[in-house]
């Protein structure tokens, strides 16, 4: 017998959206540095080859490293908001970010002996099911964490699940991985559509047409088409992609991504 159970956590706005932009972040350096990119078949080679473009995604994993470490000595009782106003007493994005915790509602699917032995393992060890999986989601992205062991740890959980170590090659992956805002992307294909449907009126009722303004929107169109190129430039599936299929796709997460933050 399965049941949905519904489960109230405290994060912030960020630990929402690195959750789904982390796993191929981390994923794919991982295979980078270790040269299993190759070995694990075509579906990584939409990873970009280009040594320079590597090492600039390296230093950038560097960085959040090492921000991850100093975050880490930090305890979860607020302490780190306190200590990190700059000189002219303005909230940094730490305490901005550190302000928006709350509770959460995520809903999962358990059985009803699964339900049982949680609750028994939480109760043994004085938590309850919402703080056991904030300290997990803390150790894995979060804004607090038990400390880098226990952050190199849940990496390495994540990386060894099936879903860490064998991604699809989605155009949703594609754009988390890079850090372009997925949100951004619908955007350039809604302004393409609406210029296409704008000049197909046109032709379609040409007593109404303009040529200065049918110019204009044909140097709108080669524009968006370019603008959406470049972001898939180097986004190499390992089949030909069904494009309606990777748009929904994008749309369920933003919509996904905004009900969590917002519920």
């Amino acid at each position: 017998m399965h049941c949905n159970y519904s489960v109230f956590f405290h994060c912030n706005d960020r630990i929402l959206h690195t959750v789904e932009k982390g796993r191929y972040r981390y994923n794919r350096l991982f295979k980078n540095r270790h040269g299993l990119e190759h070995s694990l078949g075509d579906d990584y080679t939409f990873f970009p080859s280009k040594t320079c473009v590597q090492e600039k995604a390296k230093q950038k994993i560097v960085k959040e490293n090492h921000y991850q470490k100093k975050e880490s000595h930090c305890n979860r009782t607020g302490l780190k908001g306190r200590n990190m106003k700059n000189e002219n007493g303005v909230k940094t994005y730490e305490e901005q970010q550190i302000e928006t915790i709350r509770e959460r509602k995520i809903t999962v699917k358990l059985s009803d002996e699964d339900c049982d032995r949680l609750a028994r393992k939480c109760g043994e060890h004085g938590l309850t099911i919402g703080e056991l999986i904030e300290n997990f989601i803390g150790d894995l992205c979060g804004t607090y964490s038990n400390g880098s062991d226990e952050r190199m740890c849940a990496e390495q959980w994540f990386d060894r699940c099936w879903f860490g170590m064998f991604p699809e090659p989605t155009l949703l992956s594609r754009l988390l991985f890079w850090g372009d805002e997925p949100k951004d992307y619908l955007k350039l294909v809604d302004n393409l559509e609406a210029a296409k449907e704008k000049k197909k009126y046109l032709e379609e009722h040409p007593d109404e047409a303009d040529d200065e303004e049918v110019s204009y929107l044909d140097d709108d169109i080669a524009y968006w088409e370019e603008k959406l190129k470049e972001v898939r430039e180097d986004w190499k599936p390992k089949k030909e992609p069904n494009m309606d299929e990777e748009i929904k796709l994008i749309k369920n997460w933003v919509k996904e991504r905004e009900d969590f933050i917002n519920n």
